[in-house]
């Protein structure tokens, strides 16, 4: 029975010191503070700069300049010559 009687005692001493601490769990815990402190170091981007961005992104890259086929009916050509 000295067994048992030890891993009582240290279950008591491992839930009187749960209680103290509010019963949270310390990992628990480290983790939403890091969570926050990830949360206040990323970039903060308003919808409407982000939609803005990529619309002037997308019209400098769609203006064929001669008039030819564009990029994409260029790339499909290319995959067909290769099937075949």
């Amino acid at each position: 029975m000295g067994i048992c009687s030890s891993r009582t005692g240290t279950r008591r001493n491992s839930y009187e010191s749960r209680k103290a601490n509010g019963f949270r769990d310390p990992g628990l815990e480290k983790h939403r503070k890091d969570c926050v402190a990830q949360k206040k170091r990323l970039k903060k981007v308003t919808p409407g700069a982000a939609t803005k961005a990529s619309l002037a992104r997308s019209a400098t890259k769609a203006s064929p300049v001669s008039g030819g086929p564009s990029a994409t009916t260029l790339k499909g050509a290319r995959r067909n010559l290769k099937k075949r």
